[in-house]
């Protein structure tokens, strides 16, 4: 199968111009293997025990889950990579990779765990797609407020961050576009918590305009909504956006 992927691509990209994205596949039930396996550690405790022993303890053994954990996905995520990308390396343009950090108001876990216990692991999948296609860019998929680790995705080799959600708190666009611009490329803006779903075709057009003006100038922006377009949201609210794209998106 993946011999057979150069030829396809080289027949599609006969004369035209297309940006093609390699997706990284995540393993998924790393958790459940580091059980089934029983790499842990099976700690007893003694009857003297105290609560303070106990949740340190605890503590521990749920640190060696998480790391037994990131070291299998890594692993196969980095397997991926060195299987399929470099036979399709000359043709990518973009490796996308996903990673939620974020919620609505606050990251899922404090900057510093970040720092410990998912930055490694992703600075060494970065460095595994930099080897097999070091012409490409690579994408950052992270929904919600991650404005505190930003940094350390630039640090660790991200070009282009998707979604930046523009409801989450510190991702208003012309904030995150004057502090990282920069350094950073952005994918998607456009809300579909509000905006597209409940919006007046007049408040779609002035929000389209408002989201191009702040992440356009000096580049660096590939306009789109900041999530899936999801079952329910109005057709004629989603055609009112790409009408001024469409008029109003060359930059």
């Amino acid at each position: 199968f993946v011999r057979g992927v150069m030829q396809k691509l080289s027949y599609l990209f006969r004369g035209r111009k297309i940006l093609l994205v390699g997706s990284v596949i995540l393993g998924a039930s790393a958790v459940s293997w580091c059980q089934q396996e029983q790499q842990l550690p099976r700690v007893s405790y003694a009857p003297n025990t105290t609560i303070d022993q106990a949740n340190s303890r605890a503590e521990h053994e749920a640190e060696q889950l998480v790391s037994l954990s990131a070291d299998k996905i890594t692993e196969i995520s980095i397997g991926y990579v060195e299987r399929y990308l470099p036979v399709v390396a000359e043709h990518t343009d973009i490796v996308y990779m996903a990673d939620d950090l974020g919620t609505q108001q606050s990251m899922l876990m404090s900057p510093d765990a970040y720092r410990t216990f998912c930055k490694p692991y992703h600075r060494r999948l970065i460095e595994a797609i930099r080897r097999a296609a070091p012409r490409a860019r690579v994408l950052m998929h992270s929904c919600g407020a991650i404005s505190p680790v930003i940094p350390d995705l630039i640090e660790i080799g991200v070009d282009i961050l998707n979604p930046v959600q523009p409801l989450a708190t510190g991702m208003e666009p012309a904030v995150v576009k004057r502090t990282f611009g920069r350094e950073l490329s952005f994918l998607g803006g456009l809300d579909i918590q509000d905006l597209l779903p409940f919006g007046t075709p007049g408040e779609i057009r002035q929000g389209v305009r408002e989201l191009i003006d702040a992440y356009a100038p000096g580049g660096g922006y590939i306009f789109s909504t900041s999530n899936c377009v999801y079952t329910g949201m109005p057709l004629a609210s989603y055609e009112t956006m790409l009408e001024v794209w469409r008029a109003e998106g060359n930059y």
